[in-house]
């Protein structure tokens, strides 16, 4: 549905899909969690992200990977080694070779980005190659879209144009029926879940159908 909405809806200025990686990475012989998270170019605009090496612009390269400092630092020693190397990502019995295009500080415990152990990010257009079985209209799929919409006054014409999505979803998730589409600001969605005892999780860490953040 990110396409979809970054093609269809012009009052959506930007948009990135988020969805994880199950891959590892693969130096020598050793093998890491990658922490890796599929985004569009437009999520590093979305989100700030302090740059030790290289450029967040690098994400619009499919060879490419950008890493965290804890990544760096326990793949090659330190952020300035790693810019520039190759690292093997693994999928199942499947090898990729991946250029690291920046190494970024850690993001803050508390933040919704923040992984244990480092992270990785790397173009959505590789998600593909690790889920080979997924067609590109597959509602069945979950993962998660932030958009920002600039113009405040235009937020509730873009949720009605997000209601006839409704029954792409609902004629194929028979477990997971979807009553509204709801644009919910990014700074909210933590106090919403808490007010409604709901787990932190699914706003920051699990997937979900559909999630736009109003940036």
């Amino acid at each position: 549905m990110g396409e979809i909405v970054s093609k269809t809806i012009p009052d959506v200025d930007k948009s990135s899909r988020y969805a994880y990686s199950y891959s590892n990475f693969k130096l020598n012989n050793d093998l890491f969690p990658a922490n890796a998270t599929f985004v569009d170019p437009d999520f590093f605009q979305l989100f700030s992200f302090d740059f030790i090496t290289g450029s967040p612009a690098a994400i619009n390269d499919k060879s490419s990977t950008l890493i965290s400092e804890e990544m760096a630092i326990k793949l090659f020693g330190s952020a300035s080694e790693a810019q520039g190397k190759t690292i093997t990502q693994v999928y199942g019995s499947d090898l990729k070779e991946l250029q690291i295009g920046g190494v970024f500080k850690e993001q803050p415990m508390n933040s919704s980005f923040y992984r244990n152990a480092g992270s990785a990010y790397i173009n959505f257009s590789n998600f593909k190659d690790e889920n080979k079985n997924v067609l590109e209209d597959d509602w069945k799929v979950y993962n998660t879209l932030f958009v920002q919409i600039k113009d405040t006054g235009r937020v509730n014409e873009v949720q009605q144009q997000l209601q006839p999505f409704i029954e792409n979803n609902n004629q194929v998730r028979e477990d997971f029926q979807v009553k509204e589409y709801v644009l919910d600001s990014f700074s909210e969605m933590a106090h919403n879940d808490r007010a409604e005892d709901v787990g932190s999780a699914t706003w920051a860490h699990l997937p979900s159908p559909l999630s736009l953040a109003l940036m």
